[in-house]
């Protein structure tokens, strides 16, 4: 029996970029089984324990390894699914193309760009597991955090990008209506 071939769809951004709105309404939209690297990391922190923001940063790179296990599981099986991360487009790159690769499947990626003094309030406003140590961000930081910028991943398959700005003007159904058009 031949199965048909996947598609990962990957929705990464910068932190507070609206990239975990986006996959939760995409996933829903198309059906998909999702991984959403933050909810996989919280799971981490309340069966182990958090400790200060290095150890969330080491939690994360492990959640990242956790996030390709279950993606090359769902792919390699045949079954299309979503990857919501702050993908560091030089690490993952390299990993993300040996899963598509090994799993014979195509990838979409969606890049969430937003203006940087609207994903600093909101990374501010937000209320995130105590785990993940955002108070501990200072203003220094939080200035560089806020000019940073996200290049895609270097990966073959279409890229959509999209300005997540203002998540209530954005056009959904045109966004769906992209990622569609790609799987057909």
């Amino acid at each position: 029996m031949t199965l048909p071939r996947p598609t990962l769809l990957i929705v990464h951004g910068l932190p507070a970029s609206g990239k975990t709105t986006l996959a939760k309404w995409l996933a829903q939209q198309l059906g998909w089984p999702a991984i959403y690297k933050d909810e996989v990391k919280e799971i981490l922190f309340d069966t182990i324990g958090w400790k200060d923001r290095a150890f969330s940063r080491m939690l994360g790179a492990a959640t990242i390894e956790v996030l390709f296990y279950v993606v090359n599981m769902q792919l390699v099986a045949g079954v299309s699914c979503l990857a919501e991360c702050n993908f560091k487009p030089e690490l993952a790159s390299p990993t993300l193309r040996d899963i598509l690769t090994s799993a014979n499947a195509h990838s979409i990626q969606v890049l969430c760009r937003a203006d940087g003094l609207v994903r600093l309030r909101r990374f501010q406003a937000r209320a995130r597991h105590p785990g993940h140590s955002d108070g501990e961000i200072s203003d220094a930081l939080a200035e560089e955090w806020r000019a940073e910028s996200l290049a895609p991943l270097d990966i073959d398959g279409p890229l959509i990008e999209v300005d997540t700005t203002d998540l209530g003007a954005l056009n959904y159904d045109e966004l769906l209506r992209q990622v569609q058009a790609h799987l057909s």
